[in-house]
Order: C-alpha cells, then structure tokens, then sequence
C-alpha cells in the first residue's frame, strides 16, 4: 500500500506540480552571458585559435560547463561531431554546434555565423531583460491594488453611497 501511495505521488498531481515547480526554480542561463560567451569565442578564432583552444579560453571564464567539457573533448582528439554535442544542448548554443560541427568538415570559417549568433543572442537578451522589466512593474504594482483598492472603496465610495442611501430613505 505504501508503495502505491509513493508511485502516485510521484506520478500523480503532486509529482507533476513538484515537478513544474522545479522546473521554475532551475536557474535560466541569461542570453546575454551566453552571447558574451559567444563573443569571447568569436575573439579567439579571429585572432586565430584553432576551435579547441577557443574553446578553451572560453571554457575558464564561463558559468556553461559545455564549454569545459567540449574543450576537453577537442583538446584529446575527439571528433566534431561527438565533441560538439554537448554545447549543442546548451540553451542557445545549438547553432554554434551545428556550424562549429559543419566548420570542421568543410573547413569554412567561424568567425561571420559566430558573431551574427551572437548578435541574435544579444538582441534575444534585450527581450528577456524588457519582459523581466515589464515583469516586474505587474507585480510591484499588485500589492498596491491589494491594498488601495480596498481603501479606496472604504473610505472613498462606502461613505458616499451610505450617505446617499440614507438621505434617499429618509426622504420617503
């Protein structure tokens, strides 16, 4: 029986609102920390590091552990393909990899789709930053609906209806 009770916890309504909540807990990686990312690697390859070294001196300064892990992987040999696939499942790095991947195998350079992505990402970060903003203007504005409107209807619109109510009722 306990066992029945533990699976629909985890399984159930509960399990799916735990879950949801986490999910809204979980720390979102900011676009723009990512374009600077981007940036710094785009920086490395123009000066005219190969992509793993690149990948490198972005992995030290970055928070995305992608990074780390495909520096290690391109810096023993690993190929593209596989050494990529992490960063690809990084939020918003997926193109890097995709044209990093593609780089390797046609020897095209990265350095113009690196900085239009980044571009993206930095206009894309302006968009998080102005809904966050307008955001956050909703909910300082909440309380105070809470608390004046109340006080508004009390104080304003209940003695004038009351005075109203009783002047119309005291004339008949």
């Amino acid at each position: 029986m306990g066992s029945r009770c533990a699976a629909w916890a985890r399984a159930g309504p509960a399990g799916r609102l735990y879950r949801w909540w986490l999910a809204k807990l979980a720390p979102t990686p900011n676009p723009l920390d990512t374009a600077a990312d981007l940036e710094l690697f785009v920086a490395c390859v123009s000066a005219g590091l190969s992509p793993a070294r690149a990948a490198a001196a972005v992995a030290t300064t970055s928070s995305c552990a992608a990074w780390r892990s495909t520096a290690s992987l391109l810096s023993l040999g690993v190929d593209a393909d596989r050494a990529w696939r992490e960063l690809a499942q990084a939020p918003g790095l997926g193109e890097l990899a995709a044209l990093a991947r593609s780089s390797h195998h046609s020897g095209a350079g990265l350095s113009n789709g690196c900085s239009r992505i980044a571009a993206r990402l930095r206009d894309d970060g302006a968009d998080h930053a102005t809904a966050e903003a307008e955001r956050a203007g909703v909910l300082i504005a909440l309380p105070m609906t809470l608390c004046y409107l109340p006080a508004f209807f009390l104080l304003g619109l209940a003695p004038m209806v009351i005075s109203l109510g009783t002047s119309i009722l005291s004339s008949h």
